[in-house]
């Protein structure tokens, strides 16, 4: 389930008249980070930083935020655990929000934290010290990528991911380039499987900084002429 149908679904068992359409369209500007010449193999990322992220998603407007804390597991292996923090213009009947919310999204055993006129919604993954990605969780949804996703790999790259509930392992390849300090990922489903083209192609670009972990982050996702853009900027 993607963040727009959240935010969708939010909007909706809210009846806010604040998802209206922004005045500014979410842009694509990307600082610059580190760039290839960087050894990302001898990364070692710190343990207990927090990370808050500004999501924006086009034509809605609702604050979002992306807040997450760094755990080291071991040699090489990390633990990001958070939560998607979406802020609604009055704290009235947010726990029927939430119940709104798990039915839309289906997810009957989606956890959903109300503080204030906030929802929290948790998220949590597992990475290398490179940031890439082995296990991830979010909206009661759990996902494995063998070996670990392609992330800031550069050249072609594949990797195998499987979603909870879903016994249907799929094969991806990326094909990653950098130039200035700013990365740019390609991801499609392998075209081999017959279900390819029921998944949506996605191109990144990012930035990372000196411990591999990204700046901003812009996820542009394609499927039979729909398109969908979410920006993650580091606050």
């Amino acid at each position: 389930m993607s963040l727009r149908t959240t935010l969708l679904a939010l909007c909706a068992a809210a009846t806010l008249t604040a998802c209206a359409p922004p005045e500014q369209a979410a842009q694509l500007a990307i600082r610059p980070g580190i760039s290839q010449v960087v050894d990302l193999d001898t990364l070692r990322p710190p343990s207990g930083v927090t990370y808050r992220y500004k999501v924006e998603v086009k034509d809605l407007p609702l604050p979002v935020e992306l807040v997450v804390t760094s755990r080291r597991r071991g040699d090489g292996a990390y633990e990001y655990v958070g939560n998607y923090i979406y802020t609604l213009p009055s704290g009235e009947g947010l726990e029927d929000v939430s119940r709104v919310l798990r039915q839309t999204l289906e997810v009957e055993d989606l956890k959903v934290e109300v503080r204030g006129n906030q929802l929290l919604v948790p998220y949590r993954h597992i990475s290398d010290n490179r940031f890439r990605i082995a296990v991830s969780t979010f909206q009661a949804q759990s996902r494995r990528t063998v070996p670990h996703d392609c992330f800031a790999t550069l050249g072609s790259c594949q990797y195998t991911s499987t979603i909870s509930g879903d016994p249907r392992p799929v094969r991806f390849l990326a094909d990653t380039t950098e130039a200035s300090g700013i990365w740019t990922s390609r991801l499609r489903a392998d075209p081999s499987q017959g279900f390819a083209s029921q998944l949506a192609r996605q191109t990144l670009t990012y930035s990372l900084d000196r411990n591999g972990v990204p700046i901003d982050l812009v996820v542009q996702s394609r499927l039979r002429g729909m398109s969908e853009t979410t920006v993650f900027r580091r606050q």
